[in-house]
């Protein structure tokens, strides 16, 4: 192998989590080549900020659509998928995408805002030729018929039984000022229903165990 162009090797269409990879370990001080597998290097990434450097972001992908479409598709940055098998039948949870977001100190301090994740929709300047959303939250059935109800598209559960200071809020809304006039045709902002029906029973929500009806109404009041 030497003497050997890295253009002249044999393409690897699929890589797995024991492949091996070569890096160069500490690059600043004494630089040394060791190897890391494909597992230890997406598994494993540490960033740590610093005074001079307070932002940091380890994972990042972009893609740039640049072109008109021939045929219909889907744009992504990124993907995880979590596939149980039928010999994973005692996991006890499954997720594709897991996050945590702490303050691991008492001293630590957000000035602003603090979250596990935020979503930005970003419309620019475009005109949407198409549903605009800021969160999608959607079921699939691509197994064959469905033995079971799903539980419920949200589950909010509130942890922090060790202090008195519990979650205020269900939902807080800011920045919407044009739908907070009632009477005006904005009051579609959390629920919408057709101005021809009347108050009916449309959505049904359990809280602490209990189940609660919501109310939607075209009547302005």
């Amino acid at each position: 192998m030497a003497n050997k162009r890295i253009t002249d090797l044999t393409e690897l269409a699929l890589i797995a989590q024991e492949d091996l990879l070569l890096v160069v370990d500490n690059p600043a001080g004494t630089p040394i080549n060791k190897k890391i597998t494909v597992a230890n290097l997406l598994g494993n990434v540490s960033y740590i900020t610093s005074t001079t450097t307070p932002t940091g972001i380890t994972h990042r992908a972009i893609i740039t659509s640049n072109a008109v479409q021939l045929s219909a598709g889907t744009i992504a940055a990124a993907e995880f998928i979590a596939n149980a098998t039928a010999t994973a039948t005692n996991t006890t949870h499954q997720y594709a995408v897991t996050a945590t977001s702490r303050l691991g100190d008492a001293a630590a301090n957000v000035k602003t805002e603090h979250a596990t994740m935020k979503l930005t929709t970003d419309v620019g300047v475009a005109t949407p030729s198409t549903n605009t959303y800021g969160l999608i939250v959607q079921f699939a059935n691509t197994g064959g018929s469905r033995v079971a109800n799903t539980r419920a598209f949200i589950l909010m559960n509130e942890t922090s039984s060790a202090s008195a200071n519990t979650t205020k809020y269900l939902i807080e809304a800011t920045n919407i000022s044009a739908n907070l006039t009632t009477g005006s045709g904005n009051t579609g902002f959390m629920l919408i229903n057709s101005t021809s029906t009347g108050a009916t029973h449309k959505l049904k929500v359990n809280l602490n165990g209990t189940d609660f009806w919501v109310v939607l109404s075209s009547n302005a009041t």
